[in-house]
């Protein structure tokens, strides 16, 4: 989550937010904002009508970013299970999927290549 954290410090996101007007009546805004620690993503889910791709597009810029090229899949299931169980114990639980042997080595791809 540290990792997590600092690679977010200072970042620049769109987010888009939902906003209750009247009875019936809502407007749908798109703001540029910069966040500092991952609380501050807390902070976007708990607001009334906060749609949950914001934060999950965050999460998945992360997850997908060079910074993790070198690393094998299990690693990075590893961040994305510390990062869900992170909001989770905030209750604050997303459903984000992601699946990093798409993206990143295997153990098992690579035994399976030598034999």
């Amino acid at each position: 989550m540290w990792i997590f954290n600092k690679w977010l410090a200072g970042r620049e996101f769109h987010i888009d937010s939902i906003r209750h007007l009247s009875n019936d009546t809502f407007t749908q805004k798109k703001t540029v904002e910069t966040f500092e620690t991952v609380a501050d993503l807390l902070q976007i889910l708990e607001q009334p009508l906060s749609p949950q791709k914001n934060i999950i597009k965050i999460i998945k810029q992360y997850l997908l970013d060079n910074v993790h090229n070198h690393k094998k899949a299990s690693y990075v299931k590893v961040i994305q299970s510390a990062i869900v169980s992170y909001f989770e114990k905030n209750e604050q639980t997303i459903n984000l999927k992601f699946d990093p042997k798409i993206r990143y080595s295997s153990d098992e791809i690579q035994e399976q290549e030598m034999s």
